[in-house]
């Protein structure tokens, strides 16, 4: 499977996944078109954790559209060495900080702040939904969380902006994909 970059510095520069890699879902290219697109006013020069990063794509999309660093978080070892690869072949390894670990570990340990937040764990894995709130916590005064889940885990994934009342929610569709996007109130929407 190719994974291609769509816009920026890297445009058209392809991710070329191994057949061992196709049991993980990788982030559409329409989707990451759209929330990448609807970024473009947050993305230069902004700092990026992309979480359950898997092939990279999303974090690389957005390195190439002028993010100034982005940290891709990954619990899958060959994953990130894969990952690093493509930075150093990219030439944008410098901006870039490839963390093999869990979400849960990456909070703990976190001491740095974000603009843009992209958490894609596996569907599947509905325990990871109850670290939505918690990456309110490592944004940004101006930061945005987005939240990447399939149209099952719905139940699972509650506005939880209603608990965190300094932020609020909008929800994407894009086929059986939704993308939370969470905003602070005090600012404009995504």
């Amino acid at each position: 499977m190719k994974l291609r970059i769509i816009a920026g510095e890297l445009k058209n520069r392809t991710l070329v996944l191994s057949k061992s890699a196709a049991h993980f879902r990788p982030t559409k290219e329409i989707v990451r078109e759209a929330i990448a697109s609807s970024l473009s006013m947050k993305v230069r020069d902004a700092s990026v954790v992309d979480l359950c990063a898997g092939s990279g794509a999303m974090g690389f999309e957005l390195l190439s559209r002028g993010a100034a660093r982005v940290h891709f978080v990954e619990n899958n070892k060959r994953r990130c060495e894969k990952i690093q690869q493509y930075a150093e072949l990219f030439k944008v390894d410098n901006r870039c900080n490839v963390i093999h670990g869990d979400v849960r570990s990456f909070l703990k340990n976190s001491v740095d702040l974000y603009d843009i937040i992209y958490f894609d764990p596996p569907y599947l894995d509905t325990s990871l939904t109850q670290y939505v709130p918690k990456l309110f916590s490592i944004a940004s005064k101006d930061g945005i969380v987005l939240f990447e889940h399939g149209k099952v885990k719905r139940t699972e994934a509650k506005d939880y902006s209603e608990q965190e009342t300094a932020w609020q929610r909008v929800e994407k569709k894009f086929g059986d994909t939704l993308v939370d996007i969470y905003t602070q109130k005090d600012n404009l929407k995504p």
